[in-house]
């Protein structure tokens, strides 16, 4: 899996499991709907600084998404 749709895959779960929709979650951030639905489909690479406010509105670590995104590209993915 290519990083940016591993990280992509990454939040969306998160997201999901949040029982957040992308446009709830994309207000949270402060960022377009459609720009969180790229980020989640790997189409988008967020900022560091938007990685953290979806982080922060997913209540996990910004390390914790990269480190999960990492595994699902490298093939060990959790769902």
């Amino acid at each position: 899996m290519l990083p940016e749709a591993a990280l992509g895959k990454a939040i969306k779960i998160r997201r999901i499991e949040a029982e957040f929709s992308q446009e709830e979650l994309a207000e949270l951030c402060g960022i377009d709907r459609t720009y969180m639905s790229n980020i989640e489909r790997g189409k988008r690479q967020p900022a560091i600084k938007t990685l953290r406010r979806i982080a922060v509105a997913l209540n996990t670590q910004t390390s914790a998404l990269l480190i999960d995104a990492e595994k699902r590209e490298q093939g060990h993915e959790n769902g």
